[in-house]
């Protein structure tokens, strides 16, 4: 199957289409875009479809479950099976992971990087988000989330924009 993706800002006749099947595709703000295959590679495209990098692999730590790209030259690839986050450079070469188990952490529903290139995370267990540096020091911390909406919520999406975080939950 084919997915089709529009490319912000490109008249509606240039229209971009990358054939295979994928899991999970996304842009950065410059255009580039990024794909998991439904095998599990994580493929980089330059806004015209060529294919730039991929990350292979995937038997590593399992199947990707997403990528979060609004730092294009800090990817974060995060997998469901093994609750991990594998950090990418702009060429998609491994740079560092960081595995939530180990860190005490065991439910981690949706990451996001920071402006300041660091890391946001919802906790589903404890209904936190937060923010850590780095070398994984928590930096800061909401209240319970169910004390604020009045639910429980289970955010898709974390949005840094603007000085707000925005947790997107449908």
């Amino acid at each position: 199957s084919a997915i089709k993706d529009t490319i912000p800002d490109l008249p509606l006749e240039e229209k971009l289409t990358i054939q295979g099947r994928f899991s999970f595709v996304t842009t950065d703000r410059i255009g580039n875009i990024y794909a998991i295959t439904s095998s599990g590679r994580f493929i980089k495209y330059s806004p015209a479809g060529d294919s730039l990098a991929a990350y292979n692999e995937v038997v590593r730590f399992g199947r990707p479950w997403y990528a979060d790209v609004s730092n294009p030259f800090k990817v974060f690839l995060v997998y469901q099976r093994i609750p991990a986050l594998i950090l990418l450079d702009r060429q998609l070469s491994f740079q560092g992971n960081i595995n939530f188990q180990q860190k005490g952490l065991t439910n981690v529903s949706v990451i996001a990087s920071s402006y300041d290139n660091r890391i946001w995370l919802f906790d589903q267990q404890q209904f936190v988000l937060r923010k850590y540096d780095e070398e994984f020091q928590l930096l800061m911390e909401s209240a319970d989330c169910r004390q604020l909406t009045g639910e429980a919520i289970t955010p898709e999406k974390i949005i840094e924009q603007k000085n707000s975080v925005w947790l997107y939950d449908t």
